[in-house]
């Protein structure tokens, strides 16, 4: 390498693809590059080795670049046909921008492409919907009036009410975006009682809209769900001792979705856990879960055919609503502690479809993080958009299957007081002190983002478990980052994305996240600066 005064900086910008759109002409994911490294290569290794040396690596193995600081890669004795991927990130949680450089004496080939999309992860009006959701939790977990009036309020409860199908109630459901107290009445029937739950049905909903037939078969299978997944994730509260969860299904919220010119599937709103009051006039006074209907005419919103909601919607809103209900029961009633970060909370709700049988919507969210990980950053207040969630369900999965006993994983994330990184670290609480903080889960993770399904190595570390199908859904369960997803949306999945080009400047990273660079010709040696943040992390991966 000459001397630093002769150096020039090389930055590098990831070109970032939209994956399957024609409007992209150069790009290649590190999957599809890899793939095609591969095809005539040898079988797999079975364990990838971290070594120190780029001279050292073959296929699949790995050299780590300590945070802090400047690292040197000498690349002497590596073969000229060699490629290899390089991941620069940072794991830190706290929001901030954190400057990478990469140096080197010659121009490094890259794959080029003049084409930069910017996907900034900027929220629709559902998204923001549930973030003000959440918010609005963390208000009322903060309030020792709330937490005290509701355990005293379940307390005051000495009798619930006998309730039988076909009874019909009164609820009041939120009838704006943006507003807590605004709401509207509607009326529903009781038409299934489940052990768990009981679904309602507004009147306006018509039979030809959904059947009593659909109605059972939802209330039957989400029947099972809710008690599968309150013996797993925590059980739920039960204000109003009826023993049950409510399901209102109701077009109001096909309405509020439209009110933003999308979908909103469903919520669950903690102000029904409260007494109804002036200032809490939305409340319900009972654990009730809001769900969209079919609306193939879109007359209340977007137009929704029956058959994408039965299929696609409804089975996996129920289960990811239920675990928000655990969540806040858990952390702030029982424990006495505040909601659980946005992004970590909507990340295990999308655990939670995918653990009852029920993810065939996540690939569709996981998709959009692998095109631009560098967009979604997923440190402590990120914002939880569809990408993010997709990202914070893939590093979910990932801690679920590392783990001795992914149950007891969860059940730590959900029965606690803690929040965010620490609560993860906590509830992993590994016994391998090189995978035992939030910065190594992340950076392994990020990893596993390049090498898993690339055929590069069988190695359980750095790759996700074979996805199956469950036995009673027959959707697939597990993550899978090539191929076809078979969700019912066309979904083709293609790996982490790769691009790059080469430029001069200043590199910045938000908090948790990465950019991925992929080598396609071998430099003599390449120094990178990874700042003061003791929480970066550089990444080399030889690809072939």
């Amino acid at each position: 390498m000459g001397k630093k005064t002769n150096k020039w900086w090389l930055i590098l910008m990831l070109a970032l693809s939209a994956c399957g759109h024609s409007d992209l002409q150069d790009g290649t994911s590190s999957a599809e590059a890899q793939s095609q490294d591969t095809k005539e290569s040898a079988e797999a290794i079975d364990y990838t080795n971290i070594v120190s040396n780029p001279s050292e690596m073959r296929a699949g193995d790995i050299l780590f670049v300590g945070s802090k600081g400047t690292g040197n890669l000498d690349f002497s004795g590596v073969e000229s046909d060699a490629t290899f991927t390089l991941i620069m990130g940072t794991a830190a949680v706290t929001q901030q921008t954190q400057a990478l450089y990469v140096s080197s004496d010659e121009v490094v080939e890259a794959v080029e492409s003049d084409l930069v999309v910017d996907l900034d992860g900027e929220k629709n009006l559902q998204e923001e919907f549930h973030d003000q959701l959440r918010d609005r939790e963390i208000d009322l977990a903060i309030s020792e009036q709330f937490v005290e009036e509701t355990i005293s309020f379940g307390k005051a409860v000495a009798q619930p009410s006998v309730l039988s199908e076909g009874d019909e109630q009164t609820f009041r459901v939120l009838s704006s975006l943006t507003s807590g107290t605004s709401y509207t009445e509607v009326t529903a029937t009781a038409d299934c009682i489940g052990q768990e739950v009981v679904f309602f049905v507004d009147s306006r909903v018509s039979e030809s809209v959904l059947s009593q037939s659909d109605i059972d078969a939802l209330c039957t299978r989400f029947d099972l769900v809710a008690a599968r997944e309150q013996a797993l994730f925590g059980e739920a509260s039960d204000i109003n001792k009826d023993g049950k969860v409510v399901v209102l299904m109701t077009p109001q919220v096909n309405k509020l979705g439209g009110m933003g010119g999308g979908i909103i599937t469903g919520f669950f709103n903690a102000a029904d856990l409260m007494r109804r009051s002036a200032s809490n006039p939305v409340s319900n006074e009972q654990e009730i879960l809001f769900i969209m209907v079919p609306d193939p005419a879109g007359q209340y919103g977007t137009s929704i055919s029956r058959s994408f909601a039965m299929d696609n919607l409804l089975p996996t809103v129920l289960p990811h609503e239920l675990q928000h209900a655990i969540s806040y029961h858990l952390h702030v009633l029982k424990n006495k502690g505040t909601v659980e970060n946005s992004c970590l909370n909507e990340g295990l709700s999308h655990l939670a479809e995918d653990l009852m049988g029920h993810g065939q919507e996540n690939p569709s969210r996981y998709n959009l993080y692998l095109r631009s990980p560098s967009s979604y950053p997923m440190g402590e207040g990120c914002s939880a958009n569809l990408a993010t969630r997709g990202g914070y369900y893939l590093f979910l999965r990932y801690l679920y299957e590392q783990h001795a006993d992914g149950d007891i994983f969860i059940q730590r994330l959900l029965d606690t007081s803690l929040t965010g990184s620490k609560n993860i670290e906590n509830a992993f609480a590994g016994s391998d002190k090189d995978f035992d903080s939030f910065a190594e889960f992340f950076m392994r993770w990020q990893t596993v983002l390049v090498l898993s399904n690339s055929g590069l190595t069988k190695d359980v570390r750095f790759n996700y478990e074979e996805r199956v199908r469950n036995s009673e859904t027959d959707e697939w369960g597990g993550v899978s980052l090539n191929g076809e997803a078979e969700d019912g949306r066309g979904t083709v999945l293609r790996g982490v994305t790769g691009y790059s080009a080469l430029s001069s400047g200043t590199q910045s990273l938000r908090s948790g996240s990465s950019k991925f660079f992929r080598l396609n010709s071998v430099p003599e040696s390449l120094e990178l600066d990874m700042g003061s943040d003791d929480q970066s992390f550089g990444v080399l991966i030889r690809t072939e």
